[in-house]
């Protein structure tokens, strides 16, 4: 019999579950006072500091600036160990609070951020009626170079905000408006998705408005290399800029135009529940990768599985945007996604966002679920790691840099939550993560072989009893269990004639956290990742 030798690579990454594998706050700060303070975008910039985005409402502590009503805009510049250089405050004497209020690091050495506004005074010029997309473009320091208020007389939400060549910026938001600075809706009574671009001092050059006579959101902009705009949201409407879709309940939403405002592309994703993109990156060699929420148990999940209510979403977009797989993560209860990041090294993606889960993806969670949760998974979607963190009270993740910054809020003083006074603070922690080592192992298997996939681990995750199925076939078969950095944790040959398909194991002894199990027979060797908490 002809023999080919397989070399067999298993990236075992280090999986931060359990209290000893949680991966380490190298520092935290909670950033307020006793007033309500919350973290919601951060941004690297070109010195390698970076721009904090976020809301505050009392001076006292950390915040240190020119407060004017019930919640502002509080911009800071902090170092990469979570000082602050300046700070700034800005808003009217209403309300600017959104958790999507975006700030951005500009190519000049600047800054530009967008809030949701109620006020009609102090920064708030021009404000329309009701809520407006308050924009101001700051200088390297903080210095206003200019302000505006974009809306009509409805409601007006912005989303996010992107540099274009020739310091033009594109401005995603969702509108009910039509007229002030708004076109017309296409109803006069649900959501358009309003995409519109200003030039460095701020004016309008180009404007529009997508969607159909259903609720249509957009939550994130990329720009592709032929300089079109590529857009991913959430749409119920079937008509429009929908045209010829099915959508059932809210279907994701892909739109592609041009820096003119004409649609190349418009096409949904999901099935009968609902599914919604918060945030996309672009493929190395073309299509996306687009990250979101599903609630539907139809889901074709080819990475993890689909545990309940919502659930963490991602998925791979090939150059003509067909989907090439998805992958779902988290528990019995509601996650939530805000933001995406590309993990250093091209080891994948972070993941953040909130679980109410205890269950499921989601190891270690505080007693009520309400815990900040990040997630990593590979560049084909397999769940790397998971962790949360938190205290008894609500805690939430709103933004994350690819050098491991959370920023979000804490309303817990216990736990994870170190100098919390209880009624929301903003709450930043770096967090190390630990690079991917890779293990090999050189088997002989026939000509032929072609890794067909049977081997199940139930449950998983695992208290402390598991029974692996082979799926009826038979042959003598090698398990080993490696813990996350490798070791050896238990090794047995097992013989299967076909009078049973599954073998037991004992893991009551072994520690909560992340585990492989590879398999090898003559004809079969898989590697499978295996959960175990209690």
């Amino acid at each position: 019999m002809m023999i080919r030798l397989i070399v067999v690579s298993i990236a075992i990454s280090f999986a931060f579950t359990g209290f000893g594998q949680v991966p380490p706050i190298v520092w935290q700060s909670t950033f307020g006072n006793t007033g309500n303070e919350v973290m919601h975008s951060i941004a690297a910039t070109a010195d390698g500091n970076f721009m904090v985005m976020g809301i505050a409402d009392v001076n006292g502590d950390e915040v240190d600036c020119d407060l004017k009503g019930q919640h502002d805009v509080w911009i800071f510049k902090m170092t990469p160990t979570g000082s602050i250089i300046w700070q700034k405050c800005f808003g009217g004497s209403k309300e600017e609070a959104n958790p999507y209020n975006k700030i951005i690091a500009t190519s000049d050495g600047g800054s530009m951020f967008i809030s949701e506004s109620w006020s009609k005074d102090f920064d708030a010029t021009g404000h329309h009626k009701y809520s407006d997309v308050l924009t101001i473009k700051l200088d390297a320091n903080g210095n206003v170079e200019w302000k505006k208020s974009f809306g009509g007389k409805f409601y007006d939400v912005p989303r996010n905000l992107l540099e274009l060549p020739g310091k033009r910026y594109v401005i995603v938001s969702r509108s009910t408006s039509s007229d002030g600075d708004v076109p017309p809706n296409m109803d006069p009574v649900k959501f358009d998705a309003w995409v519109f671009i200003v030039n460095q001092m701020g004016a309008i050059i180009c404007n529009n408005v997508f969607g159909g006579t259903g609720d249509d959101d957009l939550y994130k902009v990329l720009q592709d290399n032929e300089g079109n705009l590529v857009l991913f949201g959430q749409t119920t409407s079937m008509d429009g800029d929908l045209e010829g879709q099915i959508v059932e309940g809210t279907d994701a939403w892909l739109l592609k135009i041009d820096t003119t405002g004409n649609v190349l592309s418009s096409k949904v994703y999901g099935q009968s529940n609902n599914e919604a993109w918060r945030d996309a990156l672009p493929a190395p060699n073309g299509g996306y990768f687009a990250f979101g929420i599903t609630e539907d148990p139809g889901v074709l999940v080819d990475k993890g599985s689909y545990h309940g209510d919502d659930d963490l979403w991602a998925v791979k977009l090939d150059g003509n945007y067909n989907m090439q797989w998805q992958g779902v993560y988290g528990g019995s209860e509601r996650e939530t996604m805000m933001q995406a990041v590309a993990a250093p090294g091209n080891s994948g993606f972070y993941l953040a966002g909130g679980t109410y889960s205890v269950d499921g993806d989601v190891v270690k969670p505080s007693s009520n679920g309400n815990d900040e949760y990040v997630v990593k998974i590979s560049p084909n979607g397999t769940l790397l790691w998971s962790f949360t963190h938190g205290g008894t009270e609500k805690d939430y993740a709103n933004a994350i840099t690819a050098t491991g910054l959370v920023a979000g809020v804490a309303y817990s003083t216990d736990g994870d939550v170190i100098g919390g006074a209880g009624n929301g603070d903003g709450w930043i922690y770096k967090f190390k993560d630990k690079k991917t080592t890779l293990n090999q192992k050189q088997y002989e298997y026939p000509e032929g072989y072609n890794g067909e996939v049977v081997l199940q681990v139930l449950p998983n995750p695992a208290r402390d009893l598991v029974a692996i199925d082979f799926g009826g076939i038979n042959g003598i078969f090698e398990m080993v269990l490696l813990d996350v950095t490798g070791k050896i944790m238990m090794q047995k040959t097992i013989s299967l004639d076909g009078s049973k398909r599954d073998e037991s194991i004992d893991v009551s002894a072994f520690d909560d956290g992340f585990y492989i199990l590879q398999v090898t027979g003559e004809k079969l060797f898989q590697s499978v990742q295996m959960i175990i908490s209690r």
